[in-house]
């Protein structure tokens, strides 16, 4: 059971380079799949220090006892580096890594890819040097250095750092990393000098780091446009609150002129005794001005100027909004992100309503409600409205109905990055035609 380990580690059958090249293999992979955060924490925080300390550890032990089992088989031809390093870079990036699902899918297969035509590169490149200068150790020194540069490109680039980056990307990378892999064991030509093995192992490495950079350039991308999108809304919110804003003083000084007209003729009708007329011309009067009326004054400036504009858009498609707002004056969210979270819902909310054949006896379809609380320490919103050829159960965003996706579809993820931004959630649910959306966001984020 410890043959290996004696023969490996105690009398070092294949020199100390052996010994640090796994090691620096070992430390690299379980900090390439931890987050940077967790890393700069490591460094000032006891506990998360040890934490680390801890993985590497149970890592390298992991390591060593899998290449112990190996090492009994009666063959033991079989290299770590072909049976164990992928097994554990697998089962530590789908069981152990804090990284993203994506970012775990496409970094760990190409850093075994990598790691693999490493030993053909520095073994080529070593035996070279060796023989010009006569120094065995050019190998272990060029296997540690190329390990160290994989993980600091990857860590760099690393797509951890974006909202949003696309699984098929992720899964072409793993593509391009399983054809590497089988290119070196099976396709390379064992006939040629070293030289053009080095080339060949050279142009593997950099069509792997391209696909890579591809899949990173277009992560980015997509989040430089996701970004674009916000800012765009953000200025749009602006223009629609000057625009509400002028608006309402408009109307304002209209009911004011028009007030003084009114209870002249309400006097009139006072002072001939006509009450039956009285009564029937204030409730012509009251229905004119009932949608100005019926307006949001929950007590928050920025809700009831947003909730105040989404309800001149539901009445502009003939919808009706319904709210229910119990919130403080004041709340600790930035005003913009406030704004493109609701205006995002209830702008879903009044296009699907509105695409709807609403008959005129059918008013529960034509009514938005929302719902605006705080329980404890969460904001909670609650948009419901009606929806038909949807299937009952938690619905997932899956792009755009608009015919330009391109500059369409943004929404719900502005609204996940605002989610995850303050440590909230966001659910969509579809129950008898009728379509829930629920986001609650954290009001203390420390």
């Amino acid at each position: 059971m410890f043959a290996y380990f004696q023969d490996f580690y105690i009398t070092q059958r294949f020199g100390a380079s052996y010994v640090i090249t796994e090691v620096v293999i070992i430390v690299m992979a379980v900090l390439l799949m931890s987050r940077l955060d967790t890393l700069f924490r490591a460094g000032r925080r006891l506990k998360s220090t040890a934490v680390l300390a801890a993985k590497l550890t149970l890592s390298f032990v992991a390591v060593v006892f899998c290449e112990s089992l190996l090492y009994m088989l009666p063959a033991r031809n079989t290299h770590a580096l072909d049976a164990v390093y992928p097994l554990f870079i697998a089962v530590y990036a789908l069981f152990v890594s804090d990284l993203k699902p994506v970012t775990r899918l496409s970094v760990a297969p190409l850093y075994y890819a990598l790691v693999l035509l490493n030993m053909g590169l520095s073994e080529g490149i070593g035996y070279i040097l060796r023989e010009s200068t006569g120094w065995n150790g050019y190998t272990a020194v060029f296997q540690c250095l190329y390990i160290i540069v994989v993980f600091a490109v990857l860590k760099i680039f690393s797509t951890q750092k974006f909202d949003y980056a696309s699984p098929y990307y992720a899964i072409f990378i793993v593509a391009v990393s399983a054809v590497t892999v089988v290119i070196y064991h099976i396709l390379s030509p064992a006939g040629l000098d070293r030289l053009l093995l080095i080339a060949v192992d050279l142009g593997y490495f950099f069509l792997d780091m391209l696909a890579y950079f591809i899949f990173w350039l277009t992560a980015r991308e997509h989040n430089r446009r996701i970004a674009a999108e916000i800012l765009q809304e953000k200025q749009e919110s602006v223009r629609r609150f000057v625009r509400a804003t002028q608006e309402n003083y408009e109307k304002l000084c209209a009911l004011r002129h028009d007030i003084k007209n009114q209870f002249a003729a309400m006097s009139i009708l006072l002072d001939s005794g006509d009450y039956a007329g009285l009564k029937s011309y204030m409730g012509r009067y009251f229905k004119q001005y009932e949608l100005e009326l019926n307006r949001s004054n929950c007590g928050n400036i920025v809700l009831d100027n947003l909730i105040n504009i989404e309800m001149s858009k539901a009445r502009e498609a003939g919808l009706k909004i319904e709210c229910e707002v119990a919130v403080p004056p004041v709340l600790p969210f930035d005003d913009a992100d406030l704004c493109s979270v609701l205006t995002n819902l209830l702008d879903n909310a009044i296009e699907a309503a509105g695409m709807l054949e609403i008959s005129e006896d059918d008013d529960a379809a034509s009514v938005i409600a929302l719902n605006i609380n705080c329980r404890r320490d969460y904001l909670f919103i609650r948009v419901v409205n009606a929806c038909c050829d949807l299937p009952d159960g938690e619905y997932i965003p899956t792009g755009t109905t608009k015919d330009d996706k391109s500059l369409h579809g943004y929404g719900t993820k502005i609204v996940m990055r605002i989610v995850k931004k303050y440590h909230g959630s966001v659910r969509y649910m579809v129950s008898n035609d009728s379509f829930t959306a629920d986001v609650m966001l954290a009001m203390q984020t420390s």
